[in-house]
């Protein structure tokens, strides 16, 4: 690992000052977090010393590859202390603090993308392309809500799923694969691994009602109803509301909810939107498995990565801006 800072003085390998450090990211987040511990006491010439600024360029490198490079944030450190907390975020921070205002009339995705980042100065690493066409005004929105809209309504007509993510200086949009990228299990790089189940905010009956409150149509999971007791929700029957499809909607999306998450020996290549295989006998968990978060640690010379799973593929939704009619050239 190998930490360097950039200030107004020129850039500095501060990796020895570094106590502790995490990378992290998950699929509803905006940018990766950078946050580390370092020695910080520019009035004790026995150590080290670099002035770190926020707004300060860090960047890190794992065996020789780029992995992050974000602006200092915020830091802390309290008075009786030599150590000083520095949290830093990637490029994807503009995407959320910068706000725009468009109007697309049939640009695709990754062209409704190129657009807003070139505007607003942030490099692309790569970008999928569903090639479908998008019309639909925003009006002041956050850039990663343009560009999660675009995504999600191609999304709709792809059937594929897709992640957005930062490697490096760099925005990358990938579309989620079926197949692994990289093999854990015990013996190779598995450290540990947690399997829970939980039926908290579980939704497993659902009343179509009328106006008037009646029931007019149920949709239910009798097993779970049956497993762990009612969970009744209401949905209207409104005029242009698919009631029936809100309904089955509630069922699937607050069903019981299967968590999983392994610790392995530190592997950079890991990072939120990936898919690995996993072989676990203890808790029988083997497959397919999706990466929705994703923790890197450096702490006394260990090195390790942990990994919050799904099992299945998802994608952080938007539905920013209001569709454009297509305009009739008859």
């Amino acid at each position: 690992m190998q930490l360097t800072m950039q200030n107004d003085d020129g850039t500095y390998d501060i990796t020895n000052m570094v106590q502790s450090m995490t990378l992290s990211g998950d699929l509803d987040s905006c940018c990766r977090t950078l946050e580390f511990y370092t020695i910080a006491s520019p009035n004790d010439p026995n150590l080290p010393y670099v002035f770190i600024p926020v707004g300060g360029v860090l960047d890190l490198y794992e065996q020789g590859e780029h992995i992050f490079r974000g602006k200092v944030e915020d830091k802390s450190k309290p008075t009786d202390d030599t150590v000083m907390r520095v949290t830093a975020f990637d490029f994807g921070l503009f995407l959320k603090e910068n706000e725009a205002t468009y109007r697309f009339d049939g640009e695709t995705a990754d062209a409704i993308t190129t657009t807003v980042c070139t505007r607003f100065g942030v490099p692309i690493w790569s970008l999928a392309a569903p090639g479908v066409p998008i019309r639909r005004r925003f009006n002041s929105q956050p850039i990663y809500k343009i560009i999660d809209t675009a995504y999600t309504l191609s999304s709709e007509q792809t059937g594929k799923k897709y992640v957005q993510r930062f490697r490096g200086a760099a925005l990358q949009i990938v579309e989620r694969k079926d197949t692994a990228d990289i093999l854990v299990r015990p013996g190779l790089n598995l450290k540990r691994a947690e399997y829970g189940q939980s039926a908290a905010g579980m939704v497993n009956h659902v009343a179509i009602i009328d106006e008037d409150g009646k029931t007019v149509d149920l949709v239910q999971d009798l097993d779970a109803v049956h497993q762990y007791g009612m969970r009744h929700r209401e949905v209207r029957q409104e005029k242009d509301r698919d009631a029936k499809s809100e309904a089955e909607a509630l069922l699937k999306d607050n069903a019981l909810q299967n968590t999983c998450s392994v610790t392995i020996l530190g592997d950079a290549r890991l990072m939120t939107g990936d898919t690995i295989m996993l072989q676990e006998p203890y808790t029988g968990q083997f497959g397919v498995f999706w990466v929705d978060g994703d923790t890197h640690t450096w702490s006394k010379g260990t090195y390790e990565t942990k990994l919050t799973l799904s099992y299945q593929a998802e994608m952080r939704e938007g539905d920013a801006g209001e569709e454009e009619e297509e305009e009739d050239d008859g």
